[in-house]
């Protein structure tokens, strides 16, 4: 997919992290220095008590929430409206490159395409844009990652299961395992690869 022009992939990565900062469980970091300005990432062997008491309270200043970030190539919206049928919840964020600020300057083609779009079901995000970079590298499709999906349930486990792998590929079959009590993979009809996995109690 063509590249969007540098303006506009600047300001799409800019509307990311002001998206991210914002979101209910945004990355927000305190990072206190020493006195020689040096960051502590960790307690060392034979470290101070001031330097481990440094430690714990940086720790304690980190509110953290990982969420996953799919690129899809010219399907993002279609994707993710897929994902809110399938999950519920409900598309709380959907931004075109025509609707970033210079957008119009972005080539005719790129202007429909997903800057960013962020879906919310309960406390779970899922994140995503279609593939527009800056200086136009190819799309690489989704590699080396999986999306989990816990679920209480086993009859919800496999009702999930199905309606995600409609139109994918089921690359393991639901079922039990030493861990869970259903448990399965797949690859969605978008790509994107699946994790759903019901543990056993207690």
């Amino acid at each position: 997919m063509a590249g969007a022009v540098s303006g506009v992939g600047d300001q799409r990565l800019k509307g990311r992290r002001h998206d991210l900062s914002n979101s209910r469980g945004a990355i927000r970091r305190q990072y206190r220095a020493s006195e020689q300005n040096e960051l502590k990432f960790g307690p060392s062997w034979g470290a101070s008590p001031q330097d481990e008491s440094l430690h714990h309270k940086m720790k304690e200043d980190i509110l953290m929430q990982l969420v996953s970030y799919l690129f899809f190539k010219n399907q993002a919206a279609e994707a993710f409206e897929f994902y809110r049928q399938c999950l519920g919840g409900e598309i709380v964020m959907k931004v075109t490159i025509g609707d970033m600020p210079d957008g119009d300057k972005a080539a005719a083609d790129t202007r429909d395409l997903i800057a960013h779009v962020r879906l919310a079901v309960g406390e779970a995000v899922l994140m995503g844009s279609d593939w527009c970079t800056p200086t136009g590298e190819p799309y690489p499709g989704m590699h080396g990652h999986a999306i989990s999906l816990s679920i209480d349930q086993p009859t919800d486990a496999e009702r999930l299961f199905g309606l995600l792998g409609e139109g994918g590929k089921v690359t393991m079959p639901m079922g039990e395992t030493s861990w869970a009590r259903r448990f399965g993979m797949l690859v969605d009809r978008y790509g994107g690869h699946w994790m759903v996995n019901c543990e056993k109690q207690g």
